[in-house]
């Protein structure tokens, strides 16, 4: 049996999606980078609520983005990583292009990694869908909400993990 190298599978994902939206990149807008340091709460599995901090980087292609997400969350014993990559689509501007402040909903979906460290570590494939809001006060500067379900099976049982987070949001 061939060992499959996930690096390789990686950068032949990102090649794909580099190609796809190439064409749509020659329309965007000369800010057309965000970075946003998010903070907020994470409930697992109908579990307890736990503090979560990441951070977000997208890549702005006219009313779609696509968009890297790293989450960490701090528990005893067993801390969690969630990253993933994701499809944003705008779903109105709320605001002339030029005039602020902007207010854009969203809606979000796409695919990642949930990864536990500590004494029994795992490692699974997670997938996210959610909705949010984005706010810009200048074109530099903004504040972002998001609501996003997170679930993935470990152990052949599916888990439901529901974030709730808001942050700074920078445009460049």
């Amino acid at each position: 049996m061939q060992k499959v190298d996930k690096k390789l599978i990686l950068l032949r994902i990102i090649s794909v999606l580099i190609f796809l939206f190439l064409p749509i990149s020659t329309q965007a807008e000369q800010h057309n980078f965000e970075i946003a340091l998010m903070d907020g709460v994470m409930d697992f599995d109908n579990g307890p609520n736990e503090f979560i901090f990441g951070s977000r980087i997208s890549w702005l292609i006219s009313h779609y983005s696509l968009e890297f997400n790293f989450n960490y969350v701090p528990r005893k014993g067993n801390d969690l990583i969630f990253y993933n990559i994701n499809g944003l689509i705008e779903i109105s501007n709320f605001g002339k292009d030029n005039d602020y402040p902007q207010l854009i909903p969203f809606a979000i979906g796409g695919i990642g990694r949930t990864h536990c460290i500590g004494e029994n570590g795992w490692d699974e494939i997670s997938y996210n869908v959610g909705a949010g809001v984005k706010i810009y006060k200048s074109k530099n500067l903004g504040v972002r909400a998001d609501f996003r379900e997170h679930f993935y099976w470990h152990r052949n049982e599916l888990k439901l993990n529901i974030e709730i987070c808001g942050g700074i949001l920078f445009k460049f």
